[in-house]
């Protein structure tokens, strides 16, 4: 089957979501073509059982020793033998991808930080190879744009490192998070702030998708109050007569000769049929490691830019600390968990020879997996039930992120693996830098302080291993020539003209904050600039 359109768009997240609905929402004709459906809202039903709660997160069929399970919704992620980017084994790299309408965002916690203006002028930059092209001044107005799109709380803090944006008022701070911060107060000066979450997150009264306070985001929202396009935006242009959304296309190929119309070649899932979509310009937002392995795939090296594609991968160092604060023990605790993490830690630390910038997010939940019984079986069992109940109410995490190091070395080339479709998969090539293990061990001295302060015992500590940051950015990177980077600073690839991407592999360098929102406004910031050439 053929189609034609003025822009087809390829993948639904931060990128894809964002210019397809700015797209739509001008008249554009715009069709979108995504991997899977969008999801079931009822796959991120995920409370606890009233039985679980009311037995500290024991349940009848709970069994001993007990193994905490992770919360990831592992039916969304892709199955690496057969549809996913890569089958690299989790110990080089842990890659996490999901196909369907929204991407990894139908997982995400939802947090919305600006970069810098010290991050787009690389004064943190750890390799000339990787610098932002545009300015902070150039992104303003587009941070401005999606924050309003996506309802971002958050309150004004006049910090130079997390810059203010156009914010909805935040939920009131938690108990426990007024002891975590009374504890530590002490400490705020100049290289160490706390403040206020920045959430895409609908508190809206009278909203149909307000947040319930499950405090579970990070395992899917089940309410729909944490920003996707397929809740957020996706509503509001589904009817227009010039937009399209084609599900279970698998996009395999992309061509583009001087002076005429790029073609898409896909494949539907469903029945294996192929598909070819002939536009004036392709937009591709798969990720950063999907986009990478779709240009490998459809341009040789000859290709200006395409000698730079996949390298310079990067993804987030990072501490997690778990704890039990026991300063909130025999201490009444309310229902409402909010939305799990209402505070987060920012400033900057020493390492090595240089002060590197860090942020960290303080996450209170009731805990789905009682894996802390397994460490009070020396207690008398009298003790036993007393401590579980304080240890249940307490929980606590410390997630601390830094700066990525990129290093040419860490690269995706493509294997001789083959998917179900029969397109190459990737290798990936990727070891921490040793600056990054610096950071990491500054990161976890910090926060053993943080939370020693408030009374809190570490129960458990990891580093997140390669690709468990979720973060990835760098292999289609924005460069001031072909031999900089792979696309320009208005995302246009560099070997061809009417080819654009728009996702986490156009940034040049990961900071320490979320990426997300950024990756939004240079979609925003996109849509704008082809609406302008193109119309």
């Amino acid at each position: 089957m053929k189609f034609e359109a003025k822009y087809c768009v390829i993948g639904t997240g931060a990128g894809g979501g964002i210019v397809a609905y700015k797209l739509a929402q001008s008249g554009e004709d715009v069709l979108v073509l995504n991997t899977g459906k969008i999801p079931d809202q009822n796959i991120f039903e995920n409370e606890l059982t009233s039985e679980k709660k009311y037995n500290f997160g024991i349940g009848k069929n709970t069994t001993f020793p007990i193994k905490d399970q992770a919360d990831f919704r592992e039916e969304l992620y892709a199955e690496s033998t057969e549809k996913s980017t890569t089958k690299v084994s989790p110990e080089i790299f842990q890659h996490f991808q999901i196909q369907h309408i929204n991407g990894l965002q139908n997982l995400w916690n939802g947090i919305c930080l600006r970069y810098s203006e010290d991050d787009f002028a690389n004064r943190h930059s750890q390799n000339e190879n990787c610098q932002w092209q545009v300015s902070y001044a150039e992104m303003a107005d587009h941070y401005t744009s999606v924050e309003k799109l996506a309802l971002v709380v958050g309150s004004q803090d006049r910090l130079s490192q997390f810059p203010d944006g156009d914010f909805m008022p935040p939920k009131q701070l938690r108990d426990i998070d007024e002891i975590f911060l009374r504890s530590n107060k002490y400490l705020e000066k100049p290289d160490l702030v706390f403040f206020n979450n920045r959430k895409a997150i609908d508190l809206r009264e009278y909203s149909m998708q307000k947040c319930v306070s499950c405090g579970r985001c990070v395992s899917g929202c089940r309410s729909g109050s944490v920003y996707k396009f397929s809740t957020h935006l996706y509503p509001e242009i589904k009817q227009l007569k010039n937009f399209r959304l084609f599900e279970y296309t698998r996009v395999i190929k992309v061509e583009s000769e001087l002076g005429q119309k790029a073609k898409v070649i896909a494949i539907d899932e469903r029945n294996n049929a192929a598909l070819e979509v002939y536009a004036d310009v392709v937009v591709i937002s798969t990720g950063a490691m999907e986009s990478a392995r779709l240009l490998l795939n459809s341009f040789s090296l000859q290709y200006p830019g395409m000698d730079q594609v996949g390298k310079y991968l990067q993804d987030v160092p990072s501490v997690g600390l778990g704890t039990s604060l026991m300063k909130a023990w025999f201490k009444p605790v309310t229902g409402n968990r909010g939305y799990g993490d209402h505070v987060l830690v920012g400033g900057k630390l020493k390492g090595k020879d240089t002060k590197f910038p860090f942020v960290a997010q303080f996450w209170s939940d009731f805990m789905k997996d009682p894996i802390y019984l397994n460490d009070i079986n020396f207690l008398p069992r009298p003790l036993k039930k007393i401590v579980a109940k304080q240890i249940y109410r307490s929980t606590s995490a410390l997630i601390l992120w830094g700066p990525s190091v990129p290093r040419k070395e860490n690269r995706l080339e493509l294997s001789n693996d083959l998917d179900r479709y029969g397109q190459r998969q990737l290798n990936v090539l990727y070891e921490r830098d040793p600056l990054e293990l610096v950071f990491n061990y500054q990161l976890e001295k910090l926060g053993r302080k943080l939370l020693r302060n408030a009374f809190g015992f570490v129960a458990t500590r990891f580093f997140s291993p390669p690709g468990k940051g979720i973060h990835y950015s760098g292999t289609c990177r924005m460069g001031a020539t072909p031999n900089q980077g792979v696309v320009d600073k208005n995302l246009k690839f560099y070997g061809a003209d009417n080819i654009y991407i728009c996702d986490g592999g156009v940034i040049p360098q990961l900071s320490e904050k979320h990426p997300t929102l950024t990756i939004m406004a240079l979609a925003h910031r996109l849509g704008e600039h082809l609406i302008r050439k193109y119309s």
